[in-house]
């Protein structure tokens, strides 16, 4: 690109009347633009445009500019070039193209009516264009987006008439179903489906249609049929790369149903069928899961092992592994499960699998009584994950350790490092009101006051540990002779938890205030 806007420029600069400068200053223009150096690019268009207003380039010299500005995102500035092209050539694809992304633009600025005005405009003036359909499309679109599910639907049924040829016709059908299944008439939502998947079994919606249809009989207490229409789907169509996806599929709904027998009946013939399917070790592994359900834990083990052995750079392999160990850890196998763990930490580094891996053996090692090497590892597991769930866990186990144990410095230090952590409130609140809940054991009133207030500023509606703090913190209130603000307190979790032992403790509490 670089060469080539080199040896135009060469053109220009050194032969300013040459013949080829109206095509040099558009491939300098073109070449910025595939670069997405928009800015340079609309320089030079309008340069080129300014120089030479009747070039053949014009229009599409317009146009680029349009989309440049629309892959910006500006989309103002976008609508002013693709409504200067249209004018220009309106008779033209090129012209079609820049109305049709006019309309584009205005939906992008949030202006649907004048989007709509626009696409209608354009679908009455340009209907053999072959963006019309796309512009009806996108009139459908923009009222199913304002959640208009009546309009929308009439747009799209008018769209299918108009051009039953258009490739959007069953994505058309499927956003009718769409329709009809956000507004609770699950139905019609289903017939609209099956069109899709009947009428239209090679289109890449048709996957996804079943698992509309399983929601819509879901919610309708039917999940049964949605096997039976993927059966029949299969039957009818063996040969469609999608037949894969809707076997796969009929497992999974007998999986998400508990039927674990007839789930594990359907991912054999997935495997028998499709051994050599991208999804093979991801069936094979809800395969597994469905053996451990059904007890079966040698054949689940069996498969695991095959995953990791067939499969090892799938994504499914780790995954496959941290089961294995987990199910070892049920079956009480603590030996082989710390085994499994720790090849698959090594395996799988600086991954959230090793840093789970990692975490379940510290667990190991703790329930064992290896207290210090537990301690150790769990502190391993922040150091190397500081940013993981299962690096926030493992310091709340060595704070716990702590706090069982009665050292409660050391454990208000490690409940203090995931007190602060803003993505984790399930975690930092409890924390926090550990600090507090410390500090009162150790008869420091005025400590465990500030910590808990912490908790009723930052963590609201975290429950209970919100609730556990007011009333901790009226405790605290009480044992520092501050009675009105104990009663305010008590008086505040009445009113938020009324009937539940926290409400009730309250009312206790403010009876026994009350008379003394």
């Amino acid at each position: 690109m670089r060469n080539s806007i080199e040896n135009y420029d060469k053109i220009i600069k050194n032969f300013p009347a040459s013949p080829r400068r109206e095509e040099s200053l558009y491939g300098i223009g073109w070449a910025y633009f595939r670069m997405k150096e928009f800015d340079k690019s609309s320089v030079i268009f309008d340069q080129l445009v300014k120089e030479f207003p009747k070039s053949s380039f014009a229009v599409e010299v317009l146009t680029r500019q349009g989309d440049g500005f629309y892959l910006a995102k500006n989309f103002k500035q976008a609508s002013s070039f693709y409504e200067r092209a249209s004018k220009l050539a309106p008779g033209t694809e090129e012209g079609h193209y820049a109305a049709y992304q006019l309309a584009n633009a205005q939906y992008r600025m949030g202006a649907n009516e004048q989007a709509i005005s626009s696409l209608l405009k354009f679908v009455k003036l340009y209907s053999k264009s072959k963006f019309a359909p796309n512009a009806l499309y996108l009139v459908g679109w923009i009222r199913f987006q304002e959640r208009k599910y009546n309009e929308a639907i009439d747009n799209f049924k008018f769209m299918i008439a108009a051009y039953n040829q258009s490739t959007l016709v069953p994505r058309a059908y499927y956003a009718i179903a769409d329709c009809y299944y956000n507004m609770g008439d699950y139905e019609q939502g289903i017939n609209h489906y099956k069109i899709v998947i009947e009428q239209y079994p090679g289109n890449s919606l048709a996957p996804e249609s079943i698992k509309s249809i399983q929601y819509c009989l879901i919610a309708l207490g039917r999940e049964n049929e949605a096997i039976d229409i993927a059966n029949k789907y299969v039957e009818s169509n063996p040969e469609s790369p999608f037949a894969p996806v809707f076997q796969k599929k009929i497992g999974e709904m007998f999986y998400q149903g508990n039927k674990y027998g007839d789930a594990v009946v359907e991912f054999q013939k997935f495997i028998d069928q499709h051994p050599q399917d991208e999804n093979t070790p991801e069936v094979m592994l809800m395969m597994a899961k469905s053996y451990v359900n059904l007890n079966n834990t040698d054949k689940a083990i069996e498969i695991f092992k095959a995953i990791q052995q067939y499969y090892p750079n799938s994504e499914w392999a780790p995954t496959a592994m941290l089961e294995n160990g987990l199910l070892h850890i049920e079956m009480a196998d603590i030996a082989s499960a710390d085994s499994i763990l720790s090849k698959l930490a090594i395996q799988y580094p600086k991954t959230d699998f090793a840093s789970q891996s990692s975490f379940e053996r510290a667990v190991i090692k703790y329930k064992k009584g290896d207290t210090l090497s537990a301690l150790n590892l769990f502190l391993q597991v922040h150091r190397d994950y500081p940013e993981s769930d299962w690096g926030d866990q493992s310091i709340y186990r060595i704070a716990m350790h702590y706090r069982a144990n009665g050292q409660y410095d050391s454990a208000r230090y490690y409940f203090k490092i995931i007190s602060n952590i803003l993505d984790n409130p399930k975690i930092s609140s409890e924390a926090q009101y550990r600090i507090g809940e410390l500090f009162f054991r150790d008869k420091d009133y005025e400590k465990s006051i500030e910590n808990f207030l912490i908790v009723k500023e930052k963590f609201e509606g975290f429950e209970d540990w919100y609730s556990l703090a007011l009333l901790n913190l009226g405790e605290a209130y009480e044992k520092t002779d501050k009675i009105d603000a104990a009663k305010d307190i008590y008086n505040a979790l009445l009113v938020i938890r009324p009937d539940d032992d926290f409400g009730k403790t309250a009312k206790s509490r403010l009876k026994r205030l009350k008379k003394n």
